[in-house]
């Protein structure tokens, strides 16, 4: 094919640009294109990023150029995300090339448009790319392609305090374990990877860290997790020895949580208020 391009060329000058188009089409049909994959770059609360992989081919004796990328993404019959991505890539002569589409989903977007949708859905979806090139000798064409996924919308899994045993309590210091109850609000199964927390009792902070236990939860699974607690007279005042020593307390806890999931890795925040029971 390539040792026709100087006739292809040579037929430009004598016949027209605008025949050129026909010869090429003669000489190796016309371009297709066709959906690979699609992969989710990113989640978190606000949205999730979905890239879809477009391979295009080109079996003309020219580069092809491709200029736009229109997309749309669907659930049922209703959209919830439309865009353009202006493109300079090429897609060599006789060859093929992928094209990265990057589309942003906005869960705020996507709970407006479609409707039943709540926190903690997968949304199953259709996406509808219509690629933009300019052919050489032939002008502006395009070329359809569709694709079927799901996103998620994860919801933040909901982190209580469930109890508090001192195990020692002192003059100037109290020691105790926490335990925590976490549960997973979302339809899909997720991993706790890792933990992050600020505790306080009575408004006064008694302690901060992070748990990488490994837990797996299935869909509303509930789980405990335990952190120790040690308090000193000395920062706090010896007012929370005389709080170790009541029968319960309000409390807030606040931080952040890494999920796994197999739609990949979700950050999200939490913070819950209330009473807590104190075990002796």
């Amino acid at each position: 094919m390539l040792r026709l391009l100087p006739l292809l060329l040579a037929a430009c000058l004598l016949a027209g640009c605008a025949q050129l188009g026909s010869l090429l089409q003669a000489t190796g049909g016309t371009p297709t294109a066709s959906a690979k994959s699609a992969r989710i770059e990113r989640i978190d609360l606000q949205g999730a990023r979905v890239v879809f992989d477009v391979e295009v081919t080109n079996p003309y004796a020219l580069p092809l150029p491709i200029t736009a990328l229109d997309y749309s993404l669907a659930s049922g019959e209703s959209t919830f995300l439309t865009g353009q991505k202006t493109s300079a890539e090429l897609i060599p002569a006789n060859g093929k090339a992928t094209v990265e589409l990057p589309a942003e989903v906005v869960y705020a977007d996507l709970l407006r448009s479609v409707q039943g949708v709540n926190l903690g859905a997968v949304v199953p979806y259709t996406a509808k790319v219509n690629i933009k090139a300019d052919a050489p000798g032939i002008g502006p064409i395009e070329l359809p392609v569709s694709h079927s996924g799901q996103v998620p919308v994860p919801a933040p899994p909901e982190v209580s305090l469930e109890g508090v045993e001192w195990t020692k309590i002192g003059l100037d210091e109290a020691q105790a374990t926490a335990r925590l109850k976490v549960r997973n609000t979302n339809s899909f199964p997720v991993d706790l990877e890792k933990l992050d927390y600020k505790l306080s009792l009575a408004q006064k902070p008694v302690a901060d860290g992070a748990v990488s236990e490994a837990l797996h939860f299935e869909p509303d699974a509930i789980q405990t997790v335990t952190i120790p607690l040690k308090v000193s007279a000395a920062k706090l005042g010896f007012g929370i020895i005389s709080l170790a020593r009541g029968k319960s307390s309000d409390y807030q806890i606040d931080g952040t949580i890494k999920l796994g999931s197999s739609f990949g890795p979700i950050g999200t925040t939490y913070s819950k208020q209330g009473k807590v029971g104190f075990g002796k």
